[in-house]
């Protein structure tokens, strides 16, 4: 802003560079005045903003727009990291579940000798019947499982920064 004196008057009008070529009313005396073009109007000496504007300026414009785009970038990663996680989970085919992998123990004993299934308890007796790693299929799931779980949190974090984004823009605004 700029400070242009009135020619009747002499009071200081404060004018913004949107101004320049306008005809404007002094708001003391009422008289039109007609104000400078733009190059003109920067010549004039430069009008200090009140105490009472500047900071609430100051205070909307920084802080709002600094979380908007933190929060954008946090969501725009979030989502990416869902989409990878998504995608492997997808691309993961577990065959078998647990109750189909005893079912089909249960058929192979039943086709089993007598000697075969004395063979078999004497090697449980002599090892145990713990097992030293899980089953293959059992491995698959667990793994789908926690690439399940991974988008599913990048999913939410993403949710979460996308909401506090628009919370954010939203109370950021100028009001006028």
């Amino acid at each position: 802003m700029h400070l242009l004196t009135c020619p009747a008057c002499q009071e200081s009008i404060p004018v913004t560079t949107s101004q320049a070529g306008e005809r404007m009313t002094c708001p003391a005396c009422q008289s039109p005045v007609d104000v400078p073009t733009l190059g003109q109007l920067r010549k004039l000496p430069a009008a200090e903003e009140s105490a009472t504007e500047s900071p609430k300026l100051r205070e909307t414009a920084g802080g709002g727009s600094i979380a908007f785009g933190v929060l954008g970038l946090i969501a725009t990663a979030a989502l990416l990291v869902a989409g990878f996680c998504g995608i492997r989970w997808a691309l993961i085919d577990v065959p078998i579940d647990t109750e189909s992998h005893i079912a089909e123990f249960e058929k192979a004993y039943q086709e089993t000798t007598a000697a075969q299934l004395i063979r078999e308890y004497e090697q449980m007796e002599e090892f145990g019947v713990d097992i030293a790693m899980p089953y293959k299929y059992k491995t698959l799931a667990n793994t789908k499982s926690d690439w399940g779980w991974s988008s599913a949190i990048a999913g939410a974090v993403a949710v979460t920064a996308i909401i506090l984004a628009t919370i954010f823009g939203i109370a950021g605004r100028k009001r006028n």
